[in-house]
């Protein structure tokens, strides 16, 4: 999956292309004009390297009013890309995350995209489970009553005797 991708066109130079992968490789390929594109000589593929600090505690942003399933989701979240963003952007995309999973909350489209890329392992079970629950059903006052008249017309023995 290409995350970026550009292409640089100079006269007379073949097109130039760069993508970074999801796995932060770049590769730099130049794409030969005769073969209508076919021919791609990739010249170099690098890993990139840039890596954040991790000396910082997770911890620190548990909010006590939080339920535990929603921070322990987070936390998650956290844990599995700490060191792969700046402590401010990871806390931020944490709590977008949990605000889309748990609220329902959407944000433009490119936000959307990248947290459903960094959450698809981590919400994983969460939403297995939240699947295996159970499903409340609603049902109106009057519906209610109709369908406890029923049962004791049906059910003498549900009516408690009278007197």
């Amino acid at each position: 999956m290409v995350l970026n991708q550009g292409s640089l066109k100079i006269d007379g130079i073949p097109e130039v292309r760069i993508t970074i992968t999801k796995k932060n490789v770049v590769k730099i390929n130049i794409v030969n004009p005769k073969f209508h594109n076919k021919d791609i000589i990739q010249i170099k593929s690098f890993k990139m390297t840039t890596s954040f600090p991790t000396n910082w505690d997770i911890e620190d942003y548990k909010d006590d009013t939080e339920p535990d399933e929603h921070w322990e989701l987070r936390k998650a979240f956290m844990e599995a890309h700490k060191g792969k963003f700046s402590e401010e952007y990871l806390v931020a995309l944490a709590r977008t995350f949990t605000n889309i999973e748990f609220m329902g909350c959407s944000y433009p489209a490119a936000l959307m995209v990248r947290i459903a890329e960094l959450s698809k392992d981590v919400a994983h079970d969460y939403r297995e489970i939240k699947k295996t629950k159970l499903q409340r059903t609603f049902v109106s006052a009057s519906n209610a009553a109709e369908n406890k008249i029923k049962r004791r017309r049906t059910d003498p023995g549900s009516a408690p005797p009278r007197k």
